[in-house]
């Protein structure tokens, strides 16, 4: 089958199912159940064929393109099966301060996290020294190894059959690349979990639990006291996915977190890219040139701004600041829409979509 022949099929088979969806959905359950109860699945379900989209910039340098995955069709139907009985055992196991892929969690959660934990450190003297490093995992999804992920499902209680059932699903796979309408020749793929898989999310995030553990369970990392009228919480670790940012009492504790990154990278594959990982003193009044720290980390000086989770996040007041460059932005990327002969619903619809992309800058 060719490139163009496959993408066909893919899309006839999205078209078709929903719409025999009363008829389908019995042989389907009796077809799945099978296959889950022998362990014996489709050789296709071991393969996926990768399209590149250009992200910007040089196009002669392959990291900026954005490879996407193109499953086989039933093999994304049969984990979403099992993604969605996966889904609601997540809250009772997930650290609370993973908001990403947990059912009743939001991104607004860590943000939210964030500021809080700048405004105490604003505020309490005690406090000051305080330090968010969002942390950046190399190449995340592709560098997880498989044997580590199935030991955590095991450790964290996930029935065999389960487990075998990912096992399988992750052992042997291989991938083609297309390019001009043609295939490469399969390549082996021995590590990673696979993007576009319906489960690959929630992987993810349990894998990353041991991490999360480790630094709450860490003596060298004192947090950040998060207090209010009823409580007070010792915030460490919070993120959405892999956007983690874990939150140092003084810069002291930066050798503590490397240490654990370091062990659970070894583990893992998960390695934090210490040159990409951002580190913001949370108190603005702090004089970031001289918080010393281990090459090639550094401090964000009080007038940078960087991207986490959507707001622009620095020395500064933040929330103005998001706002007043997603209105540029959505100037600037609207500017040529009077030029254009567009439907009125066309028109809505593009600005929507700007306003959407714009608000998540």
């Amino acid at each position: 089958m060719q490139a163009g022949e496959s993408v066909w099929a893919r899309q006839a088979m999205q078209r078709l199912v929903p719409g025999f969806a009363e008829a389908l959905t019995p042989l389907l359950t009796r077809l799945f159940n099978q296959w889950y109860d022998n362990g014996v699945f489709p050789a296709s379900f071991l393969e996926a064929d990768i399209f590149c989209l250009k992200k910007g910039g040089d196009q002669s340098n392959p990291l900026n393109y954005r490879p996407l995955a193109l499953l086989n069709f039933d093999y994304k139907l049969f984990t979403r099966v099992l993604a969605t009985r996966t889904s609601p055992t997540l809250a009772s196991i997930i650290h609370p301060n993973q908001a990403g892929f947990v059912p009743g969690r939001q991104l607004h959660d860590t943000v939210d996290l964030y500021s809080a934990a700048k405004v105490t450190a604003e505020s309490d003297p005690s406090q000051q020294d305080a330090l968010a490093m969002l942390l950046d995992f190399a190449k995340a999804y592709d560098s997880l190894a498989r044997l580590f992920l199935m030991m955590v499902l095991a450790w964290l209680g996930y029935p065999a059959k389960f487990i075998k059932t990912l096992d399988f699903l992750h052992s042997g796979t291989t991938i083609r690349f297309l390019v001009n309408g043609l295939k490469s020749r399969p390549v082996a793929v021995t590590c990673g979990i696979r993007q576009g898989c319906p489960l690959a999310p929630l992987l993810f995030i349990l894998a990353l639990e041991p991490f999360c553990r480790l630094i709450e369970l860490a003596a060298g990392i004192s947090g950040v006291c998060l207090v209010t009228a009823c409580t007070s919480v010792i915030l460490k670790v919070a993120g959405y996915a892999d956007d983690t940012a874990v939150y140092l009492g003084t810069p002291a504790e930066v050798p503590s977190l490397l240490d654990i990154s370091a062990r659970f990278g070894a583990a893992s594959g998960l390695w934090v890219n210490a040159r990409k990982t951002v580190i913001i003193a949370l108190c603005s009044s702090v004089p970031t040139a001289e918080i010393v720290l281990p090459s090639p980390l550094a401090v964000h000086g009080k007038t940078e701004y960087c991207r986490y989770l959507g707001a622009q996040i620095g020395g500064q007041e933040i929330v103005s600041f998001t706002w007043l460059k997603a209105a540029g932005s959505l100037l600037s990327g609207s500017a040529w829409l009077p030029s254009k002969h567009l439907r009125r619903t066309n028109a809505q619809h593009l600005l929507q979509r700007l306003s959407f992309q714009n608000c998540c800058i």
